[in-house]
C-alpha cells in the first residue's frame, strides 16, 4: 500500500508539473517548440549470477533457465582466462586479467582493490547492491565486501551449511535453496523504492563438488548420471530430453578439469522494472 501510495503521489507531481510547463508555453504562430531535454539514460537493474565448477554442457540440468535466457546474448568463445576460483572471480568483478588485479592464487584475495570492483562501481552511482552465497576463496565471511550494502555468504558446501547474513549467523539446510531464497528477499526490499536500481551477485556452490543433491530431488538423478540413463531406457520416446536440451561444447574450449572457476558464457539484459 505504502509503494501505491508513493507511485501516485510521484505522479500527481509529474503531472502537475506537466500541466504547468504546458500553460507557460503559448507559442506564436509559426514560432518552433524549444528543444526538448534530453532524456536521462536508463539504469538497468543487474543481477549477475555465478555457478561454481559448471562446464557449459551442465546447462542441460537447466533447461528451464536456458529457456529464460533465450532472448539474451550468448558468448560461445568466452573462455576463463585464468581457470581457478579467486582469480577467475576477481577478473569477474573487475574486468581485468590476473596480473593486473593480483589475485594470482586462490589466497591472495588480499591484494584486490576493492575500490575498482563492479560492484563499487555501481554502488557509488547510487545503486543498492548485495552479495549471496560465495564471494571468493578466502573471504572471510562476517564481513561484508566493500561496495556491497548487504551480504549473505557462505564458505561452500550443501546441507548444514554455514552462512552470515548481514553479520549474523545461520545454519541452513540446504545453501542452493538458501540461496535462491535470500536473493529474492534483497530484491523484494530493493523493489520497494522503484526509483533505485540494484546490482545482486548471486553466486551459487553448485555444481561444485560433493554433489550433494537436495532431499527431495535425490532421486532423479542427474544428466548423464546412471539413474538417468537408465530412466530413459525405460521412460517412452519424448522429444524434449536432456540430450534435445543439451547446448553442444562452445569450439574451440576445453573443460577445465579439477578447477574452481566460475563458468557461464550466458548472459542477458534487465530491464529496470523488473524484479526477481
Amino acid at each position: 500500500m505504502r509503494y501505491l501510495m508513493r507511485r501516485c503521489r510521484r505522479l500527481t507531481l509529474l503531472l502537475t508539473a506537466a500541466l504547468a510547463l504546458a500553460a507557460g508555453l503559448q507559442l506564436r504562430p509559426g514560432e518552433a517548440a524549444p528543444p526538448r531535454p534530453a532524456a536521462a539514460p536508463a539504469r538497468p537493474n543487474v543481477l549477475l549470477v555465478v555457478l561454481d565448477d559448471a562446464r557449459p554442457e551442465a546447462m542441460a540440468a537447466l533447461p528451464r533457465t536456458t529457456e529464460w535466457l533465450a532472448d539474451g546474448t550468448a558468448y560461445p568463445e568466452a573462455v576463463a582466462a585464468t581457470p581457478s576460483c579467486g582469480p577467475s572471480r576477481a577478473t569477474l568483478l573487475t574486468g581485468r586479467y590476473a596480473h593486473n588485479h593480483g589475485v594470482l592464487h586462490q589466497a591472495d584475495i588480499g591484494a584486490l582493490d576493492h575500490t575498482a570492483t563492479l560492484q563499487r562501481t555501481l554502488h557509488d552511482a547510487g545503486y543498492a547492491t548485495a552479495a549471496v552465497g560465495k564471494f571468493t576463496n578466502g573471504w572471510k565471511l562476517e564481513r561484508t565486501p566493500p561496495g556491497f550494502d548487504h551480504s549473505a555468504l557462505v564458505g561452500g558446501g550443501y546441507t548444514n551449511a554455514r552462512f552470515m547474513v548481514d553479520g549474523r549467523q545461520r545454519r541452513v539446510p540446504y545453501s542452493t535453496t538458501f540461496i535462491g531464497e535470500q536473493v529474492n528477499r534483497y530484491l523484494d526490499g530493493f523493489e520497494a523504492d522503484d526509483g533505485k536500481p540494484w546490482f545482486v551477485y548471486a553466486s551459487f556452490t553448485a555444481p561444485h563438488a560433493p554433489y550433494t543433491p537436495e532431499a527431495r530431488y535425490a532421486a532423479r538423478g542427474s544428466p548423464g548420471s546412471r539413474a538417468q540413463r537408465s530412466a530413459r531406457r525405460t521412460a517412452p520416446t519424448s522429444p524434449r530430453t536432456y540430450a534435445a536440451t543439451s547446448p553442444a561444447r562452445p569450439p574451440g574450449t576445453s573443460s577445465a578439469s579439477g578447477s574452481c572457476a566460475p563458468c557461464s558464457p550466458w548472459t542477458t539484459r534487465w530491464p529496470a522494472s523488473a524484479s526477481t
